[in-house]
């Protein structure tokens, strides 16, 4: 329904005009990145947000925008601290990726930031 709305030529700002949207797990923005953008640079921003994502699975939120929040309040506390966090949540990303994390399913996982947290 959404990727109809988007070939009428609706924004993803008409789209999620929904007062909730961004407190919700935020659905659409994988594929806003992969329509919207070149192939490159969604595949930039799609993983940045499933490293959001991870970060917010550690108060149980799959939402980037709380995983902002949360790299915030570390970088706030200690600079080091959350340049290790990053780090942590950039690798460990990037590996269940890499190995696919179990299949199907298990990339599924992936998107959502469940194996982005266990490094943060």
């Amino acid at each position: 329904e959404m990727a109809s709305a988007y070939r009428r030529g609706r924004s993803f700002a008409q789209e999620t005009r929904s007062a909730t949207w961004p407190f919700a797990d935020m659905e659409g923005t994988h594929g806003f990145f992969e329509r919207r953008t070149h192939p490159v640079v969604a595949r930039v921003f799609i993983y940045l947000d499933e490293v959001c994502r991870g970060a917010g699975e550690v108060v149980f939120m799959n939402n980037p925008v709380s995983g902002l929040v949360i790299l915030a309040a570390l970088f706030t506390f200690d600079r080091r601290c959350a340049l290790h966090g990053l780090l942590g949540l950039l690798v460990s990303t990037g590996t269940a990726k890499m190995l696919r994390a179990g299949g199907h399913k298990g990339y599924d996982a992936v998107i959502m930031g469940l194996f982005g947290f266990n490094g943060l």
